[in-house]
C-alpha cells in the first residue's frame, strides 16, 4: 500500500472518529443521579428539565426552600450537546408590580404597602425575623427629597416617608435586597428590582404594591442560558466536571 493511500485512510479514520455521536432525545430522557452527591438528581423529559436536590435535614428543616435548583427546557444541539436553558421569568431581573392608590386622611406622608409570595409566607408562619428588605427610588418634582431616601432601606413590608412641603410624585421604583443568611438551599439572587410605576394621580399618598413573581424559588433558582452538557453515552453525562448516571428511563 502506498504512503499517499495509507495517509488518506488514516485521515478518514480520524475524521470520522472526531466527529459526535447525536443522540436522538428518546434516549435522553429519564432520571440521572450526580455520582459524586448521589441527592442531586436531574431529569429529563419530552421538553423540560429539572435539577433536584433530594436531601433531607436529620431533624427539623432549617431551610424555607427549595428543592428545585433550576429548571426549564433543553435540547440537543447539532454537536451532540445537550443545551439547557431557564425560563424568561427567571432570566428577568427586573419584576412586573401591580400598583393601587388611594388617599389617607393623613396627608403629611406617603404610605406603602409591599406584597409578595415570600412575606405571605412570613405572615402565615409567623416568622419574627426576616431576610429582604426594600429600597424605594421615587421620581418628584423636587429632586433634593428624591435623593434623600435614595439610600434608606425598609426592613419591614409596610413604611411610610414622611413629605416635604409642594411635594408631587411622578413615579418610583422598588429594589429588593436579600440577606445572605436567608433560610434558603441555594441563593442565585440577591438584589432585585421592580419596573419603575408611574402615578396616576397627584392625590395619593398609599400605594400598595404587588410584586406576585417573588417568591422563594425565584431567589432560589440557578439561572442558565444555553448551559451545555457532554453526552458521554446514554447512561452518563458530564455537566461542570460532574458525572450523572441514569438509573431510570
Amino acid at each position: 500500500m502506498s504512503k499517499n493511500l495509507l495517509s488518506l485512510l488514516l485521515l478518514i479514520l480520524l475524521v470520522s472518529c472526531s466527529k459526535s455521536v447525536v443522540y436522538k432525545s428518546e434516549r435522553i430522557k429519564g432520571k440521572y443521579l450526580q455520582k459524586e452527591q448521589k441527592w442531586i438528581e436531574l431529569h429529563f423529559n419530552d421538553n423540560n428539565f429539572v435539577l433536584l436536590d433530594t436531601s433531607r435535614e436529620e431533624h427539623l428543616s432549617t431551610t424555607d426552600c427549595c428543592d428545585t435548583i433550576s429548571y426549564g427546557g433543553w435540547e440537543i444541539d447539532k454537536y451532540g450537546l445537550i443545551k439547557l436553558t431557564t425560563p424568561e421569568e427567571l432570566n428577568n431581573y427586573y419584576l412586573d408590580i401591580e400598583v393601587s392608590e388611594n388617599r389617607a386622611y393623613s396627608r403629611d406622608s406617603l404610605y406603602f404597602i409591599v406584597e409578595n409570595p415570600i412575606e405571605d409566607y412570613y405572615k402565615k408562619t409567623n416568622r419574627k425575623e426576616k431576610y429582604i428588605q426594600y429600597k424605594i427610588d421615587i421620581g418628584s418634582n423636587i429632586t433634593s427629597f428624591d435623593q434623600s431616601i435614595h439610600n434608606k432601606r425598609y426592613s419591614t413590608n409596610v413604611f411610610s416617608i414622611a413629605k416635604v412641603d409642594n411635594l408631587n410624585i411622578y413615579s418610583f421604583e422598588i429594589t429588593v435586597i436579600v440577606d445572605p443568611e436567608i433560610r434558603l438551599k441555594y441563593l442565585n439572587t440577591m438584589l432585585v428590582n421592580t419596573l419603575s410605576y408611574d402615578v396616576q394621580s397627584k392625590e395619593s399618598n398609599v400605594f400598595r404594591i404587588k410584586i406576585p413573581d417573588l417568591s422563594f424559588n425565584y431567589l432560589s433558582c440557578k439561572r442558565l442560558n444555553g448551559d451545555y452538557l457532554k453526552i458521554v453515552n446514554t447512561n452518563k453525562l458530564i455537566w461542570d466536571g460532574q458525572e450523572y448516571i441514569k438509573i431510570e428511563k
